[in-house]
């Protein structure tokens, strides 16, 4: 089967969702819940995906995966970090609807490379 999506976690905090491709996991995507009573209704997300199963949509479709499981829980407000160089998944997240509210400068190092990020964000 091209893309299988398993919701194997849901936590109090957390959603974890796992895509397969014949039996080997390809990809997956993390949402972690806000902890407190003013950031409860949201949640930010990590994704990852092998290089080799890039630009078959699995991205879209754990990120819409995740989207409605957190629509069910009452989640209003999805975000997420993206390296600034990382044109690909922009471009991906942008059609979407997840719209760059900020760039954090030298949030990462990369070797010795220091590396921006946006932050992106998405109303449900």
């Amino acid at each position: 089967e091209l893309f299988k999506n398993d919701l194997i976690q849901n936590l109090k905090n957390s959603i974890l969702l796992i895509c397969r491709i014949d039996g080997k996991i390809v990809g997956y995507i993390e949402g972690v819940i806000g902890s407190f009573n003013r950031n409860k209704h949201s949640i930010h997300f990590n994704i990852g995906i092998l290089k080799a199963f890039t630009g078959r949509h699995l991205g879209e479709l754990l990120i819409s995966s995740l989207e409605a499981e957190t629509i069910k829980i009452g989640i209003e407000r999805i975000d997420l970090s993206v390296f600034t160089y990382n044109h690909n998944a922009i471009k991906l997240y942008k059609r979407i609807g997840y719209l760059i509210e900020g760039t954090k400068f030298n949030s990462f190092k990369v070797g010795e490379k220091k590396v921006d990020e946006f932050i992106m964000s998405k109303i449900l």
